[in-house]
Parts: C-alpha cells; sequence; structure tokens
C-alpha cells in the first residue's frame, strides 16, 4: 500500500537591502548540494540559476521572486528578494601615503561607488611630468618614477572614469583633480 506523501508550503525568505549602483548582492539561498529546484522570475542579472548563493548586479530597483522544492516533490517554499539600488557615485583619491615599504599605505589607488571602468588616472609632479599613469582601477602608484623613489612631495593628479547608471546605453563620465602628499 503506497504512503501519502506530506507537501509543506511556505515563504522561506523574504529578503530586503539596498545597493549603491554597480555593486553586487549575494542572494542568501543555498541549493542544499543541488537537493533544490528553483524557478526564479526573473532570471535577469542572476549568476546562475540553480547554484548555492546566486549573485546579481542589477543597475534598477528589481524584485527577484523564486519557487523552490525538492527533487522529490516532498516539500516547497517560496522566496522574496527585493534589491534597491541607490544611484550615488563618486571618485575618491586619498590625500596622502607613505610608500615606505612597511606594507601599510604604500600604494594610492583610485576609489568610490559606482565607477563602471576607469579611463585615465594620472599623476604628475610639480613641473607638469607625468610620473604615472594607469587605466586599470587595480592598479595604483608605488611612488616611483623611473625606477626611482620620489621625494616627499606635492603631486597632482587627475581621474577619468566612466559611471555605471540606470540606463546601460548611456554613458556617464566624472572627473576628479586633486593633490597627494608623498610621504616617506
Amino acid at each position: 500500500m503506497p504512503v501519502p506523501q506530506r507537501t509543506n508550503s511556505a515563504t522561506a525568505i523574504d529578503f530586503d537591502t539596498t545597493i549603491v549602483i554597480g555593486d553586487t548582492v549575494k542572494l542568501p539561498i543555498d541549493n542544499l548540494n543541488g537537493g533544490i529546484l528553483f524557478t526564479w522570475a526573473p532570471t535577469t542579472g542572476l549568476s546562475c540559476l540553480q547554484c548555492p548563493y546566486p549573485v546579481v548586479h542589477p543597475l534598477k530597483d528589481i524584485l527577484y521572486n523564486v519557487s523552490m522544492s525538492d527533487k522529490k516533490g516532498c516539500s516547497s517554499a517560496s522566496g522574496r528578494f527585493n534589491i534597491r539600488i541607490k544611484p550615488v557615485t563618486f571618485i575618491k583619491v586619498p590625500t596622502t601615503f607613505t610608500p615606505n615599504g612597511d606594507g601599510n599605505n604604500d600604494i594610492i589607488y583610485v576609489k568610490g561607488w559606482g565607477i563602471k571602468d576607469l579611463v585615465s588616472f594620472q599623476i604628475y609632479n610639480r613641473w607638469g611630468e607625468l610620473v604615472f599613469e594607469t587605466s586599470d582601477i587595480n592598479v595604483g602608484w608605488n611612488g616611483f618614477y623611473k625606477d626611482v623613489l620620489q621625494n616627499n612631495d606635492v603631486y597632482t593628479y587627475k581621474v577619468v572614469a566612466k559611471m555605471f547608471t540606470a540606463d546601460e546605453n548611456v554613458d556617464k563620465t566624472e572627473e576628479l583633480q586633486g593633490h597627494i602628499n608623498l610621504m616617506r
């Protein structure tokens, strides 16, 4: 005689967060070693549909709904993932760095929120000579120019970056200029 199966149905997750435009968020959901089947709506922007902890990178407010069930059909649940986007963008460069080899504050980088792509980061000495340039946000200046650690001084910088916008087809460029103190 077959044994009747019981089905549990409940809302398992109600996730609500706000992130800055351009950031990613990991959705707190686990596939339990592949034992759960997911039906997502919408599927747009999800890093995967069946993996543990999918990551999303939305540019606009979005609500993800998910229906879950185990592979044997014994239980089911649903979840809501409400993600709000704060459209804040800015570029920041520290005012001082100390490239003295102690492992602290030895390299100066461009920082900020909502940076989509670094177009250029240029640093000039007091005579207007370009001593550093990059378009890679993960590369910073270590205080060296022509293999020589530069003197304590004030350097001028210029940053140009493309910023995230809610419309992927619209480019927004921001520029920042200022001074950096090299102290060793």
